[in-house]
């Protein structure tokens, strides 16, 4: 049962990453149409940046969130060891 849960949290990150480049790429052509030239390459630049910067981010914070729960537990179990 947990497994199954494991596997529909991870159906939904991913697809909420589809839908976070889907949304990225449609600003980022609308940008393109109304802001030609350099200026519009500077806007999609800067706007680069957080499309990809903070998926990684959350990714890496959920990663981060289970190493720390196992090493508490290997610490606890460590402790009840000795």
């Amino acid at each position: 049962m947990s497994n199954m849960i494991g596997m529909i949290k991870n159906l939904l990150i991913v697809l909420m990453y589809i839908v976070w480049v889907g949304v990225g790429v449609a600003l980022i052509a609308s940008i393109s149409q109304i802001l030609p030239g350099q200026l519009g390459a500077l806007v999609i630049i800067v706007l680069l940046f957080p499309l990809t910067y903070l998926p990684i981010r959350l990714f890496n914070a959920e990663t981060l969130n289970k190493v720390k729960k196992n090493y508490k537990n290997n610490n606890q179990i460590k402790k009840d060891i000795l």
